[in-house]
């Protein structure tokens, strides 16, 4: 049966179901949100508003001292993201081949292409994101241990223990399904089929998966003086005490250094632990990590000083009770040699970064809010030449367009997908390789 009656609302179908197959990062994320966009939000630029989680503090016995002024934070979900994929089919394809074949050397080339882009964008931006993290950068976890950590990281740290995964790069699958200690974690005929599926299955109470996408950093160079430990450099010191934000000046860096911390790169302060966000703020005993988002490589002065900016937020709890406080000490960082600051790194030595590492991300369903909404249809557009296609179960949407080219008797069929997305840092986890 010839090809010729084929609607592009056929086509959105069948692609929507390979497009939606093809996703592993996003088909993880929560999209419940996706009902509040409506198609006045289809624009980019449209945005909702996410709540985050209120926290309190408990007091003692049956006298109120303090009553807590609620402080609703929150985050905005903005459809700022759009890509397409497009490709020329003849006439001949249109009229001679079966739908079956059109869909295999057309269709689902194309679906999967735009999935794994908006797979591999969504990983990039969830490891620049991640600041808690696990592992040894530069060395592949490969035992049962390395996961367990991670899940007792997010545990320690208060996140929500339901639905999590935790997405494997390359490397770190090849090592853990190779690791004679993990497969003893596992049902022999088990062990087998989850791996010949390409899944670890579920690992310390996560559902895993693999994902040629999970991001790779390559740290900045961080300081001429020796390794601290195993997957860190030396990268100075804070300079003077910080109570709250997100700048922190370092000093005792080697002097008009290029490269000494690079955008993404994980850090930690010795000294400084992070907290469980419960009422009582109890350490972790885990130190408390940043993930530097200046923009652009940041070099070292004359002085041997630079100045970053990290990610989350510095929160002390200077003047009193702050429900919100994410440090161990409740007047700040305490700054000066005390306070020095080690760069996660997978180079040996000091004063050289040409090696990067994996960033495993893990994180509970919410740490990743994503909606896709339906995209308009254009005017002027014959019926039979345009489509779109919603996802009943997730809410993804799909739209389709067909325009023909007379000047060589062929056809664009074109893809969009217009999304966004919103990260809950407080949510996610790194698993260092």
């Amino acid at each position: 049966m010839a090809n010729t009656n084929i609607t592009m609302q056929e086509v959105a179908e069948d692609f929507l179901i390979e497009f939606k197959n093809n996703l592993l990062v996003v088909g993880t994320s929560d999209k419940q949100f996706e009902a509040d966009m409506t198609r006045a939000h289809t624009d980019t630029g449209g945005s909702i508003t996410i709540r985050k989680r209120v926290r309190y503090n408990v007091g003692d016995g049956a006298t109120i001292s303090s009553v807590d002024d609620r402080e609703e934070k929150s985050t905005s979900l903005t459809i700022d993201k759009r890509k397409h994929v497009a490709t020329d089919v003849t006439s001949r394809e249109m009229t001679f081949d079966v739908k079956d074949r059109f869909n295999e050397r057309v269709v689902a080339p194309m679906a999967k292409a735009l999935a794994n882009k908006v797979d591999r964008d969504l990983a990039t931006d969830i490891g620049k994101e991640i600041n808690y993290f696990t592992g040894t950068a530069g060395t592949r976890p490969s035992a049962y241990i390395d996961a367990s950590d991670v899940a007792a990281g997010m545990d320690l740290l208060g996140m929500p223990s339901e639905e999590r995964w935790i997405g494997f790069g390359p490397l770190a699958y090849s090592s853990f399904i190779s690791s004679s200690t993990l497969q003893n974690s596992f049902d022999q005929q088990l062990n087998r089929d989850i791996t010949r599926n390409g899944q670890l299955g579920r690992i310390a109470d996560m559902q895993s998966y693999k994902s040629v996408y999970v991001p790779r950093q390559l740290a900045g160079v961080g300081d001429s003086s020796a390794t601290p430990s195993n997957g860190f450099v030396d990268a100075g010191n804070v300079k003077t005490i910080v109570t709250s934000g997100n700048t922190i000046v370092i000093e005792n860096l080697q002097p008009s250094t290029t490269g000494v911390f690079n955008p993404g790169d994980k850090i930690q302060i010795a000294g400084v632990f992070s907290v469980n966000p419960g009422p009582d703020h109890v350490s972790t005993g885990i130190p408390m990590q940043f993930t530097i988002t200046n923009t652009s490589a940041v070099d070292s002065d004359v002085s041997g000083e630079a100045t970053i900016t990290v990610s989350p937020s510095i929160i002390s709890d200077v003047g009193g009770d702050n429900p919100y406080r994410n440090i161990s000490d409740p007047t700040g960082i305490q700054g000066g040699v005390t306070s020095a600051v080690s760069l996660a790194s997978a180079n040996s030595a000091a004063g050289a970064s040409d090696t990067p590492y994996e960033v495993n991300i893990a994180y509970n369903k919410g740490g990743i809010v994503f909606a896709a909404p339906p995209l308009a249809l254009p005017f002027g557009v014959p019926a039979a030449d345009m489509g779109t296609k919603t996802d009943p179960e997730t809410g993804i949407s799909i739209r389709m367009v067909r325009y023909y080219g007379g000047n060589n008797d062929t056809s664009t069929i074109r893809a969009d997908v217009i999304y966004g997305y919103d990260l809950q840092q407080d949510f996610m986890y790194g698993l260092l390789g």
